[in-house]
């Protein structure tokens, strides 16, 4: 993600950081967040994406960001190779 698009997100997500409690993600995590996205978008219908972004909040609340991030991209890596999509 360039400059630019860091800038955008950290804005729109700190115009809301409220919702997020006290502590936004990670520029990591949300790499990782956002290539899963990727994934599942490109794997079914593109609206499954915000629902699989939900639940795996859900889901990986509890754990350590460096774990959040590395189950996100294995899941992501997952997807691509049952997928066939070039990562």
């Amino acid at each position: 993600m360039d400059l630019a698009a860091c800038l955008a997100l950290t804005r729109s997500l700190d115009g809301s950081a409220s919702l997020y409690g006290p502590q936004l993600p990670s520029m990591v995590e949300i790499e990782a967040l956002l290539d899963y996205t990727r994934a599942v978008a490109h794997a079914s219908e593109r609206k499954a994406a915000p629902v699989a972004a939900y639940a795996v909040g859900v889901a990986y609340a509890a754990l350590a960001a460096s774990e959040r991030v590395a189950l996100l991209r294995r899941a992501a890596a997952a997807i691509d190779a049952a997928t066939g999509e070039p990562r």
